[in-house]
């Protein structure tokens, strides 16, 4: 099995029963696309695997000792990297994700699909902030590309 079909399993096993903003499975609505996006951009297999896994030390019970056990440094550094610290300030947590090339990547992938609210079936004001706090990043994270 090649470390991306590894990754994909390893996300879908740690994300089952979890439900993104609109109600869909996040394993195969969010983390899925996020990872197709990173894909079809060219990026090595080596981003994709860091697509799959973006969100499952932040998300679930899996831990960066784990990702670097099975996935290797350079993958468990982009994961940490893209791991928000409970009461981390924003700013922070970005700069911090701006450091690793991959990460990098990855978060542009995921702040583009976050706001993405033509797939949610209510759009509340807190949605609409969410997409303008994401442009606004997003713009920085371009030049990462």
């Amino acid at each position: 099995m090649s470390r991306v079909e590894r990754a994909k399993e390893y996300a879908k096993r740690y994300h089952l029963g979890q439900v993104d903003k609109a109600g869909v499975d996040y394993f195969a609505g969010h983390v899925t696309t996020v990872s197709q996006k990173v894909a079809n951009a060219g990026y090595s297999s080596e981003y994709v695997v860091v697509a799959f896994l973006h969100d499952v030390v932040e998300d679930t019970s899996a831990t960066i000792e784990e990702i670097a056990l099975e996935f290797g440094e350079e993958v468990a550094k982009a994961v940490d990297a893209m791991s928000k610290r409970k009461e981390e300030a924003y700013e922070a947590y970005l700069h911090r994700v701006t450091m690793n090339s991959m990460a990098s990547v990855v978060k542009f992938y995921d702040m583009e699909h976050n706001s993405d609210i033509g797939r949610l079936s209510t759009i509340r004001e807190k949605d609409l902030k969410r997409v303008e706090k994401y442009k606004k990043y997003m713009s920085l994270l371009k030049k990462y590309l």
